[in-house]
């Protein structure tokens, strides 16, 4: 698929190299586990601001950011390189009440 720059992020269209082949509405997080990058593709968020949170264990929000995409799918690239190792909730809200999950593995 076709790549371009959004700001800081990796955008895709169609296919993420080397990661999913297109999924039904929701998240998936590679590599899974991460060391340094993680890459977050979502997919059947139209239209709409979305909220990326990664949460600890403990449930302490480690990160929060807004995002907006006029695409159905997207690749968001976070440098997770600083995060402890541990287990990690990504959670993506799509401000419609549907909010998607996905444990990841920081290593």
């Amino acid at each position: 698929g076709t790549i371009r720059p959004v700001l800081s992020y990796l955008w895709t269209e169609h296919r993420v190299p080397n990661g999913p082949r297109r999924a039904a509405a929701g998240i998936l997080c590679f590599p899974n586990p991460a060391a340094d990058i993680l890459n977050i593709y979502g997919n059947g968020f139209r239209g709409n601001t979305l909220t990326l949170s990664l949460i600890d264990i403990s449930g302490k929000v480690v990160l929060h950011q807004n995002h907006s995409f006029a695409q159905e799918e997207f690749t968001l690239s976070e440098n997770i390189s600083a995060l402890p190792a541990g287990t990690y909730l990504v959670q993506v809200s799509d401000g419609t009440g549907k909010t998607y999950t996905q444990k990841l593995i920081k290593q």
